[in-house]
């Protein structure tokens, strides 16, 4: 179901999410690594840090995951 995946670097212990990009390549998903929790908490909206995002339904953004995913594949 995932379209797009996000991970912080700076996730402690990193056995917390070390093998999410292991299964979105599985899955053919889309995974990039942010440089830290707070950063990738506040591009999502959210006024605490996190450690993962995951979109399902890319709505406006459908153009610009397919481009991140075409430069990710060269």
């Amino acid at each position: 179901m995932a379209k797009f995946v996000a991970i912080a670097k700076d996730v402690n212990p990193p056995e917390i999410t070390m093998h999410i990009p292991l299964l979105a390549e599985e899955k053919g998903v889309p995974c990039v690594q942010i440089p830290s929790k707070e950063e990738l908490g506040a591009a999502a909206g959210m006024e605490v840090p996190t450690g993962t995002v995951v979109i399902i339904q890319e709505g406006e953004a459908k153009q610009l995951i397919k481009e991140i995913s075409e430069r990710m594949k060269k």
